[in-house]
Parts: C-alpha cells; sequence; structure tokens
C-alpha cells in the first residue's frame, strides 16, 4: 500500500473530528455482526428478491423487491434507499412504486444520477402484460403519475414482460424489453427498446424501437447496458430455425441515443452454431463495445461451458468467431455474471455443477489472464454468485453458501487483477445467521467495498422471507463506515456521480456565502493533480463536470475548500 503523506493524514484527522461531532444514529447503523446485519423490509408479507440492487451515487444502495400482500396474494413493488451509513432514507419498510393494487412483477432498478432511482416492471391489465417505469427522487417522492409511464404501446392483446433498465446518462433512462405483438400464440415476438427522457416522456415513439425482426418463436434473456453516449447495447439469444429441429443463438444490437439501430436491422450474431446457446451477460470493453459471456451447449448436449465475445463500438467481431472459451474444464460450467477489468477485459464468475463459485479474467485480446479451470474463491455448496468492480483493477464476489448451519449463509471475496484472494482463503461471512438466506445482490459502495442484500428467512415470528443487507469494506471488514473523510460531506460536498468513474463524473457542491471557493483533486500520496474551481463564487448549488481519462485507475480525495469549512471526498478512477 502506498504511503500517504501528512497532508492527506491531516485531512483524514479532519473527517475523524467532525465525524464525532455527528449524532451516532446517522453514521454507524452499520452493524460487524455477520449474524444481526441491517432490516431493509421485515413486514408480514413475503419479500422476494433477484437482481435489484443499485449504487445511489453517495455510497449508498437503491434496493427494489416483490412484495406479496398475504391478503390478495398479489405482488407489487416496493424500494428503499439505505444510506451509506446504513440508514433507510425512505419509508421503514419500503416505498411503493405505484399505485395499482394488480400483480406487479419483475422489477428492475437504475441509479438516476442524483441519488433517486428508475424502476421497471411489468403488471397484467385487463388480459394483457404491460411494462411500465417510475422515478423516484433522492427524497423518495415518485416524479411520474402514481401509477407509472408506459414504454411500449398498449393496444389490445399486446403482451409485454422481463424488462431490464439503465441511466441514459442524461437525466432519463432507457429499457428493453420482451414484447409479444399479438397474443401469446399467434402473436410475434421481439425486444424492443424505449428512451424515457427525466421528465417522463417516451422518446423513441409510442411503441418503442424493434431491435431486429419480429419472429413467432422465443426471443429472450435480454441484457442491457449504456453505450456511453446516450444510447444502449442490448443482448438476448434467440430461437433460430424450425421447431423443434432449431436452436438458440446469440445477437446484440446497438441503439443510439436518438433510437437508429446501429448494428443492422437484426443486429449482430455473436454465436451462430448449430447448438444451444443461452443467457448472454453483458460488460463494457473500455471504447463503447461489449464482451458478451453465455452458456453454450457445443461441446455437449447435455452440459453447458461458457464461452464469450467482443464486439466494437461497430459492431465487427473481435475475437474468434462464435467465441472462446472462458476455462478449461469438463465440468459443466453456470449462471455466469460479468464486469469490466477496468483493461479492456472483464472478470467473470460463474457456478461449477460441483457448487463451487470460480473467477476468470479475460484481457482485451480474448486471453485467459489465469491459468486452468479458473480461480476457487473459497465457497462451498455455493450459488447465485454476482460481481461488482472494486474500482481499483480487482472485483468483488458475492454468493450463497451453506456451509455452517447447511441453510445457507451469504459469502463474499475480493479478487485482484493477478488472480489474488484479498479476503483471506476461505471468504467473509456476510451473514451467518442461522436460518437460511439466499439470492445475494451487490453495488459498489464507493470506496472500494460493497453494500449486498439478500432474501432471509430469520424472523420466524412473521414467517415471512425479508430483506436485509450488510456493508463489508475493502479490507473485508463488516459494518465499517464508508469513509470518515466525508463525514462533514451532509452540508457541503456531495458524493461525485458515477463512482467509480471511467471517463466523466459530476461533482455537486454547495456555497452558502460569498467568497473564494476551492475544488482540487488529489492523490493517494497528497498532490494536487487537478483544479476544478478556484474563484470567488455567490452563494448557491453548483455543479462541477470532471472528465477523468487523463488519470490512472486508482483512488483519489475532492476537497472543497469555502471560506467556512473544508470537506473532502473518496474519488475512485477505474481503466
Amino acid at each position: 500500500m502506498k504511503h500517504l503523506s501528512l497532508r492527506f493524514f491531516r485531512w483524514m484527522a479532519f473527517g475523524v473530528i467532525a465525524a464525532m461531532l455527528i449524532p451516532m444514529n446517522l453514521i454507524a447503523q452499520w452493524v460487524s455482526d455477520p449474524t444481526v446485519n441491517t432490516v431493509v423490509c421485515s413486514t408480514v408479507n413475503q419479500q422476494l428478491l433477484d437482481s435489484h440492487i443499485a449504487s445511489d451515487g453517495s455510497g449508498g444502495a437503491l434496493i427494489v423487491w416483490s412484495d406479496r400482500n398475504v391478503e390478495t396474494n398479489d405482488y407489487e413493488i416496493y424500494v428503499q434507499r439505505i444510506s451509506s451509513n446504513g440508514n433507510r432514507l425512505w419509508a421503514e419498510n419500503g416505498l411503493a412504486i405505484g399505485s395499482s393494487p394488480i400483480n406487479q412483477n419483475h422489477p428492475e432498478i437504475a441509479g438516476d444520477g442524483s441519488g433517486g432511482a428508475f424502476v421497471t416492471w411489468f403488471e397484467a391489465r385487463s388480459g394483457k402484460n404491460i411494462v411500465l417505469v417510475q422515478k423516484i427522487s433522492a427524497e423518495g417522492l415518485l416524479q411520474w403519475n402514481t401509477e407509472g409511464v408506459p414504454v411500449g404501446a398498449v393496444e389490445s392483446n399486446f403482451q409485454q414482460s422481463s424488462p431490464v433498465i439503465v441511466n441514459d446518462g442524461n437525466g432519463g433512462a432507457i429499457i428493453a424489453w420482451d414484447d409479444w405483438r399479438g397474443d401469446l400464440y399467434n402473436g410475434i415476438r421481439a425486444e424492443y427498446a424505449q428512451r424515457i427522457n427525466a421528465d417522463g416522456v417516451p422518446l423513441w415513439g409510442i411503441g418503442g424501437v424493434s431491435l431486429h425482426t419480429p419472429s413467432s418463436y422465443s426471443i429472450e434473456a435480454q441484457q442491457i447496458m449504456s453505450d456511453g453516449n446516450g444510447g444502449a447495447i442490448v443482448a438476448w439469444h434467440s430461437y433460430i430455425g424450425s421447431y423443434p429441429d432449431g436452436n438458440d443463438d446469440i445477437f446484440a444490437q446497438k441503439v443510439n441515443a436518438a433510437g437508429s439501430l446501429e448494428w443492422g436491422t437484426e443486429g449482430v450474431a455473436v454465436c451462430s452454431l448449430a447448438s444451444f446457446q443461452l443467457r448472454p451477460k453483458l460488460a463494457d470493453d473500455g471504447n463503447h463495445g461489449a464482451i458478451i459471456v453465455w452458456e453454450d451447449f457445443r461441446n455437449n448436449p447435455s452440459k453447458s461451458n461458457l464461452y464469450a465475445q467482443k464486439v466494437n463500438t461497430t459492431g465487427t467481431i473481435q475475437w474468434a468467431a462464435d467465441g472462446i472459451p472462458v476455462a478449461l474444464s469438463s465440468y459443466p460450467q453456470l449462471t455466469p455474471e460479468i464486469v469490466s477489468d477496468g483493461s479492456g477485459g472483464v472478470f467473470v464468475t460463474w457456478k461449477y455443477s460441483t457448487e463451487v463459485v470460480t473467477a476468470q479474467r479475460l484481457t482485451s485480446e480474448g486471453a485467459n489472464a489465469w491459468e486452468g479451470s479458473g480461480l476457487d474463491l473459497g465457497a462451498s455448496g455455493s450459488n447465485s454468485p454476482q460481481i461488482i468492480s472494486d474500482g481499483s483493477s480487482g472485483a468483488i464476489i458475492t454468493w450463497y453458501d451453506n456451509r455452517g448451519s447447511g441453510r445457507g449463509d451469504i459469502y463474499a471475496q475480493r479478487i485482484t487483477g493477478n488472480g489474488s484472494l484479498l479476503w483471506n482463503s476461505k471468504a467473509v461471512g456476510i451473514c451467518t445467521d442461522a436460518s437460511s438466506q439466499n439470492s445475494p445482490q451487490i453495488t459498489s459502495d464507493g470506496y472500494g467495498g460493497a453494500i449486498i442484500a439478500w432474501m432471509d428467512e430469520r424472523n420466524s415470528a412473521t414467517k415471512s422471507t425479508d430483506i436485509y443487507a450488510q456493508q463489508v469494506s475493502s479490507i473485508g471488514t463488516l459494518g465499517s463506515l464508508t469513509g470518515l473523510l466525508e463525514a462533514s460531506s451532509q452540508t457541503a460536498l456531495g458524493q461525485n456521480y458515477p463512482n467509480p468513474a471511467k471517463s466523466f463524473t459530476q461533482i455537486r457542491y454547495k456555497v452558502t456565502e460569498l467568497g473564494f471557493v476551492s475544488l482540487k483533486i488529489y492523490n493517494e500520496a497528497g498532490k494536487e493533480v487537478y483544479t476544478l474551481v478556484d474563484s470567488k463564487m455567490s452563494p448557491g448549488n453548483y455543479t462541477a463536470n470532471f472528465e477523468v481519462t487523463g488519470l490512472p485507475g486508482g483512488t483519489y480525495i475532492c476537497r472543497l475548500q469555502t471560506a467556512e469549512r473544508t470537506d473532502t471526498k473518496s474519488l475512485i478512477v477505474i481503466k
């Protein structure tokens, strides 16, 4: 670890003093006991969590779940914001995202860049399913109409499902979904996409944009990511040929900010072998293209292996035709998840059929960075791995693990780019309560650690499944404050977003009286590397736009100095 300068330690001391002046119930809600954790929702209803967590951009998390009403047996969607200190910021047991009393399904969430969230879902109305989206402010207020905004046309017999969502980088969101334009038995099916602006207005027509020619066969498992320019890249698997003699192949499409298709009318055939390829996952390649990983049955029709492909910004295949193997092993490889490694490649995590959670890193050239069948993360009887970047050059992975009580616990491991385990060989127990926990989801805490949420059955009194969460620091300790450096920031300096930042980030700050203002960036050694503001300013709220492409990856300090105070925040740059 680099030695920090005296100036840096003075800033840390300032943060400690400031933290001591703030009531502890504002900064110390996370706990260090893995059998206690933090309650997100614990009502008598059943709460179900699956792939529904995002960073709030300020060291906290946005969590969405399906909540079954025990009286009507309908599922409704709720959302909660957890602060960087572990406090529930919205309604005690979550905020309902709409007023509809009917079944709501498959919620997905993305941060809005200002502490709020976009949530999408589908629900049944008059015998058809429609996809909707809602925006929630940082204060927990619904921003659009109380029932949400339809993302596609809602004519008779349209059936829409399985939405995914990403921030468009301009205050709005892009949603992709599976759409039957007709009834479930006689209609035609395609992946559609829609962009919604900050005011809840659809920008790509009433019905959205079809990403390929509709067909009558199965098209599903879509994934979405930002293209970095106001558009999105979407991947899916699609059935090709005549049933039952056809097979599923992997496709991808890029739709730009104006809603135009960039990779042809059918998208790019990522893999089109005469075997089954399923469930693609997407990650940024660092240059506005994508790396895609999927389950592939080319070697054995009953056992899947993982394959990967890189597609550049123009839609050109970069690696070997039909993809490269992720790991050399005869054991079936299942449920992959991927994240950018910051150097043009990706980290991949998956589960072997032997219930061992494993990881591999693919370089930007498509080579395995680590030898053999992958890196053993120290799991035992494991399942459902999830992965995020650690904001530097490594990754954090969490999973369901049945060691100990045998009923299911939550564990996590941090790995480096060279394949080293940072949180001991057997990983860190995030939740080890004696009851059953499963379906962990993970997001960055903005400081090299993570916030993990999961479904939990510990409350036998309610006989319900609840939602719990836990913060784990960059060194693998539970319940650490997510940064004493930012303890005083509640009145002056906001957390930059996005954080970690790859090319561009925004820093919001407040000036309370007329005077000179300095906003500067320092590296870990305390050396000034960039000046954003150094001038006399009037009172008000401001935003500084910061291009980080010229900085090496790592952790930096953003320091705001005004006539009345000095505040600091940690800023992470990834490559």
